[in-house]
């Protein structure tokens, strides 16, 4: 959490160019902030949902 957020601070002056924040499993959660020029920044994201129901493995990702 701490690079991030560093991250997002170093973005301000236009020194990086994307910025991720990952869970500890990266197939949960990624948030990647990638830099479009002009102050402006495209997100990419996927989280990942796993859950049983009736013995079965059911997985819902949101990209």
């Amino acid at each position: 959490m701490n690079r991030f957020i560093e991250g997002l601070l170093k973005a301000e002056n236009g020194e990086v160019e994307h910025i991720s924040l990952r869970a500890i499993s990266e197939e949960e959660l990624e948030v990647t902030f990638m830099d479009q020029r002009m102050g402006r920044y495209e997100i990419a994201y996927s989280i990942k949902n796993r859950r049983y129901s009736r013995n079965r493995l059911i997985e819902t990702t949101l990209k």
